[in-house]
């Protein structure tokens, strides 16, 4: 049978060289769609550059080219952003997600004002 100073040590050192986890935050929002795919994807660039989402800008357009994703993070801070346009469904999709609640909900909303204007 182990020691409890065995179990106790172990127990410690597993606790230490674990990383620390951290949960990811994601806000999420939806509208109508009431452009072509260039201008939604556009208009995402747009507001991506005027709140800061400039990282790792990207537009990826599915196999058929009538609907797109639009991904960019921010630099100073850990946040990502997705813009979803759907045409062919009449639908814009957003998330933003990071690993700060406060700071992800903040970013969040500054990016759906400047979107939906």
């Amino acid at each position: 049978m182990a020691s409890p100073v065995l179990i106790a040590a172990t127990a410690i050192l597993t606790a230490i060289a674990s990383p620390a986890l951290a949960s990811p935050f994601v806000y999420t929002t939806g509208g109508l769609l009431n452009t072509d795919l260039s201008t939604c994807l556009s208009d995402a660039e747009k507001a991506a550059k005027e709140t800061g989402f400039t990282q790792d800008q990207e537009k990826a357009l599915d196999e058929d080219k009538k609907d797109g994703t639009f991904f960019a993070s921010k630099q100073d801070a850990p946040v990502s952003l997705a813009v979803r346009c759907a045409p062919t469904y009449g639908v814009v999709s957003i998330a933003v997600s990071g690993i700060n609640n406060d700071v992800t909900f903040e970013e969040y909303g500054r990016f759906n004002k400047v979107f939906f204007k």
